[in-house]
C-alpha cells in the first residue's frame, strides 16, 4: 500500500506557516535577456525561507512527528513499511525496460517500478514516526537501486530509447516525481542517514532532474517541451522539480532561481484554462494538474 498522497497531503496543512508568496508572471520567449531574470532571482533569495526545505519536519524534531496522525494511522505506516524488510527489492532489468518499445505493453515496467518507488516515502514515513533505525538499511537498499537505473523517465516517454541509452536527460512525469519523493525522504532522514546514502541520493537528484532543468533553461542543454505545454505535464513536473530542488539545494539564490522559474513557467499550465475555468484534460486530470499546480504553490 502506498502512503505517501495521505503523508503529502497532511504535511501540506503543516507547511502553511512556511509558505512564501510570489507574484506570478507571464513568460517572454522572444527576448534576448536570461530566460529567468537575475532581477526576480535576487529579490526572490532575499525572502524565501532559508529553513524550509519540504512539507513537515526533519526526524529530529520529535514533538512534531510524536503528535503526527492518530494512533491507528501511525501503526498501519509502520506496519506496512515492516511487511517490506523482509522483501527484496523488485529487481528491473534493461529488458524489461525496453518491452514498452519491443511491445506497446507499459503496465510490465510500471508494475515493478511502482513497487521499487514506493519503497521510499513508505520505509521514509515509518522511520520518522518510529525513530529506532529500523528502516534505514531498506532505504539506502531502495537509493542505491535507483541509482543503479539507467534513467528514471518512463519508458513510454522515451521512445527513441535516448534516456535508457544516456544520450540524454529528458525530465518527464515519472522521472521529476522520484526526484520529488526522494528529495523530501532525504530532507526529513537528513540527520539519520549515513553519509554515503545521503551524497548518492543528491548526486542522483540533481543529476537526473534538478541539475539538467537548470541546463535546459539556459540553454545548455535541449529543452523540455512540457516547459512551454499548457496540460498538466508543466503543473506536475515543475512541482516536481522545485519540490525536488527546495528540500537539497542549500544556496539562497539558486534555490530563488527555481522558485522564480516555476513562477514563470507555471503561467503555461494556467493559459490552458478557458475564462470560465473550465479544464478541456477532464476532471481526472483537473485533479492531477491542478492539484500538483495547488502542492507547487504551497512549496513556493
Amino acid at each position: 500500500m502506498k502512503f505517501f498522497p495521505l503523508f503529502f497531503f497532511a504535511l501540506l496543512l503543516w507547511a502553511s506557516a512556511h509558505s512564501v508568496s510570489t507574484a506570478w508572471s507571464g513568460i517572454d520567449s522572444a527576448t534576448s535577456e536570461p530566460e529567468i531574470p537575475v532581477a526576480r532571482v535576487q529579490e526572490i533569495a532575499r525572502v524565501v525561507d532559508p529553513d524550509f526545505r519540504t512539507f513537515g519536519q526533519p526526524i529530529e524534531n520529535r514533538e512534531f512527528w510524536e503528535n503526527f496522525l492518530t494512533a491507528e494511522i501511525r501503526q498501519e505506516l509502520i506496519q506496512s513499511a515492516e511487511s517490506l524488510l523482509d522483501q527484496p527489492l523488485p529487481p528491473t532489468t534493461d529488458e524489461l525496460f525496453l518491452d514498452f518499445s519491443r511491445t506497446g505493453n507499459r503496465t510490465r515496467w510500471q508494475r515493478v517500478a511502482g513497487q521499487r518507488r514506493g519503497r521510499v516515502d513508505t520505509l521514509a514515513i515509518a522511520e520518522c514516526l518510529e525513530n529506532k533505525g529500523r528502516f534505514l538499511p531498506a532505504f539506502r537498499e531502495v537509493v542505491e537501486g535507483l541509482a543503479e537505473e539507467p534513467t528514471w523517465v518512463y519508458p513510454a516517454h522515451d521512445k527513441n530509447e535516448q534516456n535508457f541509452r544516456g544520450e540524454a536527460v529528458t525530465i518527464d512525469l515519472g522521472s521529476s516525481r522520484v526526484a520529488w519523493e526522494l528529495a523530501t525522504a532525504v530532507a526529513l532522514l537528513d540527520g539519520k542517514l549515513d553519509p554515503e546514502t545521503r551524497d548518492l541520493a543528491i548526486r542522483e537528484i540533481r543529476r537526473r532532474v534538478v541539475d539538467a532543468f537548470r541546463l535546459k533553461l539556459e540553454k545548455k542543454a535541449e529543452r523540455d517541451s512540457w516547459f512551454d505545454r499548457t496540460n498538466n505535464w508543466n503543473s506536475v513536473c515543475l512541482a516536481g522539480v522545485t519540490g525536488a530542488a527546495l528540500a537539497i539545494v542549500e544556496d539562497p539564490e539558486d534555490r530563488a532561481f527555481y522558485i522564480a522559474a516555476a513562477e514563470k513557467l507555471s503561467q503555461n499550465f494556467l493559459d490552458g484554462f478557458t475564462p470560465d475555468g473550465y479544464c478541456s484534460e477532464g476532471m481526472s486530470y483537473w485533479n492531477y494538474g491542478f492539484g500538483h499546480y495547488l502542492s507547487l504553490a504551497e512549496l513556493v
